[in-house]
C-alpha cells in the first residue's frame, strides 16, 4: 500500500517538473541540431510537441502519462527505451509519408495533388509533434530515472511498484519530495551539462537522437517509398528548412495524433489489466 502522504505529494512536487520546459526546449534544440537543423517554423512545431507533453491529456499528474514521462518504478529501464523508439518510429513513418505525398501532389496536380498536399501537411506537422514527443521522453530519462540516482534521492518504492507501466509519477512525486527536503530540488531540475555527467549524457543522447531521426527518415524513403538514395538527404533537407504547414494540415495532423494516442493509451490500459489479473490468478494457484 502506498502511503497517503505519498500520494499527497504527488500533486504538490510534480508542479516543478525535472525538466522544466526551458530545458526541454534547449534539448529539443540539441536534437533537432543533430539532425541537420531546421527553418524557425520547423523547429517550432518540434517544441511545441516537446512542451504539450506537459500539458492536457498528456500531464503527469494523471496517472496513465507514465511511458511519456519516463517515470521508474512501474516500467523497467528497457520499457522506457522502447517508448522512445516507439514514439520515434511513428515520427519517422509519419515524416517520411509527408515527403513522399508532398512529391506526389506536386506531380499530380488538380484535385487528387491538393489531397496530397493536405495529407503531407498533416502527417508532416503530427511527425514534427512526435518529434518533440520523443525527445521529452529521452530527456526525461536523465530527469527521472537517472539524476536521483546520482543525487541519492532514488525512492525504495521503484523496487515495490507493480511494473505495470501506471502510477509511477507517485514514485517520482517522492522522489521530487526527498529532493526538496534535502536542499537539492534546484540540482534535479536544472540542466547544467558542465556540471553534472547526467546532464551531459541528457545531451549526447538528443544528439544521437536527432541524428538517428534524420537517418531513419532517409532509409524508410528509400525502402517504403521508392526514393533514390543518392535524393533522399536533399528531400530530408528540404522538409526540415520548408516555411510551414496549412491550416487545415495542422488541425487534422492534431487530432489525428490526439486520436491515437487515446486509442493507443486505451489499448495499453487493457493489456495491463489483463496481465494484473493473469498474475492474480497464477497468486492464486500458487
Amino acid at each position: 500500500m502506498i502511503p497517503s502522504t505519498t500520494v499527497n505529494a504527488f500533486s504538490q512536487e510534480l508542479q516543478k517538473i525535472a525538466y522544466g520546459e526551458k530545458e526541454h526546449v534547449g534539448l529539443s534544440e540539441v536534437a533537432v541540431h543533430g539532425g541537420g537543423g531546421s527553418s524557425k517554423g520547423v523547429k517550432g512545431v518540434i517544441q511545441k510537441g516537446t512542451r504539450q507533453v506537459d500539458e492536457g491529456i498528456r500531464h503527469p499528474w494523471l496517472p496513465h502519462t507514465d511511458n511519456m514521462h519516463s517515470f521508474p518504478g512501474s516500467q523497467s529501464r528497457g520499457t522506457v527505451g522502447k517508448n522512445v523508439a516507439r514514439k520515434q518510429q511513428q515520427a519517422v513513418s509519419d515524416i517520411a509519408h509527408s515527403i513522399a505525398r508532398h512529391h506526389r501532389g506536386k506531380e499530380q496536380g488538380g484535385f487528387r495533388g491538393a489531397i496530397n498536399k493536405l495529407l503531407s501537411s498533416a502527417s508532416g506537422y503530427r511527425g514534427l509533434k512526435n518529434v518533440g514527443e520523443a525527445s521529452h521522453q529521452l530527456a526525461d530519462i536523465s530527469a527521472h530515472y537517472d539524476k536521483p540516482e546520482q543525487l541519492g534521492i532514488a525512492s525504495k518504492l521503484r523496487e515495490a511498484a507493480p511494473q505495470g507501466g501506471f502510477g509511477g509519477g507517485v514514485v517520482s512525486g517522492r522522489e521530487h519530495q526527498k529532493a526538496g527536503l534535502k536542499g537539492l530540488a534546484s540540482k534535479l531540475d536544472e540542466l547544467k551539462p558542465s556540471a553534472s555527467k547526467v546532464d551531459a549524457q541528457a545531451v549526447k543522447r538528443q544528439e544521437r537522437f536527432g541524428r538517428s531521426t534524420a537517418k531513419k527518415v532517409q532509409r524508410q524513403l528509400v525502402e517504403h517509398h521508392g526514393f533514390p538514395p543518392g535524393e533522399v538527404a536533399a528531400l530530408h533537407h528540404e522538409f526540415m528548412h520548408s516555411p510551414g504547414f496549412s491550416g487545415a494540415g495542422q488541425v487534422i495532423g492534431e487530432a489525428t495524433r490526439d486520436v491515437r494516442y487515446l486509442k493507443e493509451e486505451a489499448g495499453r490500459a487493457a493489456r495491463a489489466g489483463v496481465g494484473v489479473l493473469r498474475s492474480g490468478l497464477r497468486h492464486l494457484r500458487g
